[in-house]
């Protein structure tokens, strides 16, 4: 296995143990993702036993999850997060249920003007008037 398909294992096994909102797990996984890549040196091989005893075991991650120091702030920034998104969730609908109702209005609109501008129409259509 490649270094980052090893760090990749590692991290998802944390995120399967971690019993947390999503937007809280994001925020941690992205710091320990962070926190492992600046902890490895380039040309050192790594395991993932070597990141069990760095950094221990994904039970023992989840086990202390809500002990951090940092937690928080893990907790502040999982809220921004969150909010962000219901924002512009929020935004998105909005704009959708507007560009539907625009849509419906010219719609309307189009089905009651009738224009003809082919003239050959025009003259059969009289043609058919006169009979």
């Amino acid at each position: 296995m490649t270094k980052k398909a090893i760090i990749q294992q590692y991290v998802s096994e944390v995120k399967n143990t971690l019993v947390c909102s999503k937007s809280l797990k994001v925020i941690f996984l992205k710091d320990l993702k962070e926190r492992i890549a600046s902890s490895q040196s380039p040309d050192l091989e790594i395991t993932r036993e070597a990141l069990c005893a760095e950094f221990g075991s994904p039970e023992e991650i989840a086990a202390g999850f809500f002990d951090r120091e940092d937690y928080k702030n893990l907790l502040h920034s999982a809220k921004i997060r969150s909010v962000r998104w219901r924002t512009v969730s929020i935004l998105m609908a909005i704009l959708l249920l507007l560009s539907i109702l625009f849509t419906v209005c010219v719609i309307r609109e189009s089905a009651t003007t009738v224009t003809v501008t082919n003239p050959i129409i025009i003259q059969q259509t009289r043609e058919e008037q006169v009979k």
